[in-house]
């Protein structure tokens, strides 16, 4: 993992999608929600959901304190890991996720999205105003400590020039561990309720037009959410009206 780039990760999954018999549903969480935007624009999926997305991390100060870990392996501590993931659940949960999910990752993406701006070809960039791609959905915490809900708002509105579906969710009482703690279901069902009202998603692989129903779905979350969520759960059917579809973006 070491040395990594978002470059890297991209050209990964680009290649683990190519094998697949049809383009999937791409659903990443916190910079893995960069990562969905990237598939997503070069139509290498057709619809993505970024969860709590951002390539501006507050979490990230701690591997940009140290310009040598650009090509580390960089861990938080419980501490960290409390504050940045687990604060919206009991200390006792936090705890737990912090033992059974947090793992070193690389410093790279931080430091390139840390100066994203001062290139035009940075990797931490996305063609926001594509209006081919599949839809979009965008989630926010409001007790995100490390992607407050103000930046996923912003990544919305970047979207306002593409008459693709951009769409963004709240959940208020939520932090940045909304894959993996006790409450992911609700998240999950939120995002398939998101999906299910879609029309139908351009398959460029098949040269046809296929409809991502809810098997389809169901799968692509144990794919996708970044191998957080739990594996072998069934997801059960979510309430709710189906919204129409509307140019944009738009506000959930």
């Amino acid at each position: 993992m070491a040395g990594k780039g978002i470059d890297d990760v991209v050209r990964h999954f680009t290649q683990a999608i190519s094998a697949l018999p049809v383009q999937p549903i791409v659903i990443g969480h916190s910079f893995g929600g960069l990562i969905a935007q990237r598939l997503l624009s070069a139509g290498t999926a057709v619809a993505a959901m970024a969860i709590d997305q951002g390539g501006a991390l507050r979490v990230a100060s701690i591997a940009l304190r140290n310009p040598a870990n650009r090509n580390r392996a960089v861990a938080l501590t419980a501490e960290q890991f409390r504050y940045g993931f687990g604060n919206a659940v009991s200390e006792s949960e936090a705890s737990g996720l912090y033992e059974r999910w947090a793992i070193p990752s690389p410093g790279r993406p931080l430091f390139e999205a840390a100066v994203a701006n001062f290139g035009p070809h940075s990797p931490a960039k996305v063609d926001t105003r594509k209006a081919d791609r599949g839809p979009l959905l965008v989630t926010a915490g409001g007790k995100d400590h490390t992607v407050p809900a103000a930046i996923s708002m912003a990544t919305v509105r970047l979207y306002a020039r593409s008459h693709a579906i951009t769409d963004l969710r709240q959940f208020p009482d939520r932090g940045q561990s909304p894959t993996i703690d006790s409450g992911w279901r609700d998240v999950a069902n939120a995002c398939l309720t998101w999906l299910r009202p879609l029309p139908v998603a351009r398959n460029s692989r098949a040269r046809g037009w296929i409809a991502p129903g809810p098997d389809c779905a169901r799968r692509s979350q144990i794919r996708w959410l970044i191998r957080l969520t739990r594996q072998r759960a069934r997801l059960g059917s979510a309430a709710g009206a189906a919204r129409p579809q509307q140019p944009g973006w738009r506000r959930g």
